[in-house]
């Protein structure tokens, strides 16, 4: 809580360029949109800590964990690498726009009618 009782919102969707540079990039905006795919698709941000400088520090520098093993979700390899990709701490890894996302999502075979549901085991 802040000194005037107001919270603070985690920074879940930071992108790793974010917190340190006043220039955001449009691959900051895909990390951004990675995040909170991560989100939808595992219930849970990528990084979750008790501090602001911990969530950016692991935003910085250490990989998600996959999402098949935060999931009960059977989400497809196409789909998580892509997710995965857009969560790259190097802007350069990441799709080149949102253009390219988009196609890159449209060549992903996703079954929609087993992706929605609990993984088969």
């Amino acid at each position: 809580m802040t000194a005037k009782g107001r919270r603070h919102r985690q920074p879940s969707s930071f992108s790793t360029c974010q917190p340190w540079s006043r220039l955001a990039a449009g691959r900051t905006g895909l990390y951004a949109l990675g995040a909170v795919a991560y989100f939808l698709l595992t219930g849970a941000p990528p990084f979750v800590r008790t501090n602001l400088l911990d969530v950016c520090s692991k935003h910085l520098h250490v990989a998600p964990e996959p999402l098949a093993s935060r999931s009960e979700l059977a989400i497809p390899a196409q789909l998580e690498a892509l997710v995965l990709r857009c969560l790259a701490k190097d802007a350069s890894d990441r799709p080149a726009s949102a253009g390219a996302l988009f196609e890159l999502l449209d060549e992903c075979e996703l079954d929609r009618a087993s992706s929605h549901g609990p993984r088969r085991r």
